[in-house]
């Protein structure tokens, strides 16, 4: 070997040595000198170590020599662990051993700091994400993939997700606070809304900052998904919020409505058993029990949204309300039809007043020749043979604003509250709300009650 080689040899890191058939060490740059040679200076390599690991490089030389195909291992020795490259020649081998100690026990402290990091998603669960602005590429854990819900995580590497979904009102904020944090690089927090791939409405608190790494700097942040604490939050406060503010109003808003109809129809349907004076003074009778029911909640203290149980004949609670839009459904020359048989149930009579109203005043207003309303085990139903819902709009139309607008009639589009305050009274009584609908053929809405 020419002096020349010995130099380069000796320049590396790693240990170098070439090794015959038999174990017989011809040469051994200084790293590998002084590794052997502290244990005796033999000239066998199977001498120098345990018979176990003499084994496996007697295993993997006299493979590489067979073969004539060059391989690697790994192989552990006084404590320490190599990832051993082979290469035959004609009369021996040259063994590579690269020292990965600390690359292994450094593995191993990320793994387990994955694995810290994965427990504490699933305990909170929040999600982790960063932004590599040189590449432009994103890394996200888990975790905001669950939350998010993006199934094939591959294809979305490089496209920002959280600017898709989020909310476009929500989207200023959070321009805002990124610009806010690469300005002053100063940590920044803030709760929003988005859209997830799955198309399920989420409230969000997010937190980012500037890390850096080999002196580059990245973004880094996390999600977490608040949207089941703020639906609790928004029912303990209903009373408090510009939301129960809105949904009151629209119950007002149907109030006035009907009563209204029923002064511009009287006259028109001779067959009717009720004068204008009577439905007008029945609607007055409901409104004023309706500020009753507000006004005695909250100045107990108990606020509008807590739950009064009593028992009463659900069916009759139907048919009285379905009288009270009998002149309505007339004047639009559809047929109101309910179903009616006796069922005691145990609620809240007020709130489940609230939802038959704004039910059926719905179905009617997308009503093209009948609505049916009836009493279904311990729940109700309507249903309208009306344009009907497009199922990808179905599992929005409860979101507060959200509006399918399908109607022929613009003139006829609501505030985009009601199914909202259906939704939100269901869950303040334990109830369930569901959906069936086929476009433009008909609607069912189903209220199943605890």
């Amino acid at each position: 070997m020419t002096e020349d080689i010995k130099v380069v040899a000796d320049m590396t890191t790693n240990l170098l040595l070439k090794v015959a058939k038999n174990g017989n060490i011809f040469f051994m740059n200084n790293k590998a000198a002084c590794i052997f040679r502290n244990i005796g200076g033999k000239a066998n390599i199977y001498d120098c170590v345990a018979k176990t690991h003499a084994a496996v490089l007697r295993q993997n030389i006299d493979s590489a020599l067979y073969l004539q195909h060059s391989h690697h291992f790994y192989w552990s020795f006084q404590s320490r662990y190599y990832l051993v490259y082979v290469y035959p020649e004609d009369f021996g081998v040259w063994l590579c051993m690269d020292d990965i100690s600390e690359k292994r026990e450094l593995a191993h402290l990320l793994h387990i700091g994955l694995q810290r990091l994965t427990f504490a998603e699933r305990m909170v669960p929040f999600g982790y994400w960063e932004l590599d602005m040189a590449a432009k590429r994103f890394y996200w854990s888990d975790e905001m993939y669950r939350i998010f819900e993006v199934i094939n995580n591959n294809q979305f590497l490089r496209r920002n997700l959280i600017r898709e979904c989020v909310y476009p009102d929500d989207l200023v904020i959070y321009k805002q606070k990124l610009k806010a944090l690469l300005s002053g690089e100063q940590d920044v927090a803030g709760r929003i809304r988005l859209r997830t791939m799955g198309g399920k409405l989420k409230y969000c608190y997010f937190a980012a900052g500037i890390i850096y790494e080999s002196g580059e700097a990245r973004i880094a942040g996390i999600f977490q998904d608040i949207t089941a604490f703020v639906d609790r939050q928004n029912i303990g406060k209903m009373n408090k919020s510009p939301d129960f503010a809105m949904h009151f109003c629209h119950d007002i808003r149907l109030l006035l409505q009907n009563m209204k109809i029923a002064v511009e129809n009287d006259g028109r349907h001779a067959d009717s058993g009720l004068t204008a004076d009577n439905r007008v003074t029945a609607q007055i009778d409901r409104l004023t029990n309706m500020l009753d029911n507000f006004i005695n909640r909250t100045q107990s203290g108990q606020g509008p949204t807590v739950v009064r149980k009593q028992n009463f004949d659900l069916g009759q609670v139907l048919a009285d309300i379905s009288l009270e839009y009998k002149r309505q459904a007339s004047g639009r020359e559809i047929c109101l039809s309910c179903q009616n048989r006796h069922v005691w149930v145990n609620s809240d009579r007020f709130l489940i007043e609230r939802l038959i109203h704004n039910l059926l005043s719905n179905a009617l207003k997308y009503a093209k020749r009948f609505v049916k309303i009836g009493v279904n085990g311990s729940g109700f139903w309507i249903a309208d043979d009306g344009v009907g819902i497009e199922k990808e709009k179905q599992k929005h139309i409860f979101d507060m604003f959200y509006r399918c607008n399908t109607l022929i009639d613009k003139h006829s589009y609501g505030t985009g509250i009601g199914l909202s305050s259906v939704k939100a009274v269901c869950q303040l009584i334990g109830a369930e709300v569901k959906v069936k609908s086929v476009f433009g053929k008909y609607t069912v809405f189903r209220i199943c009650l605890p």
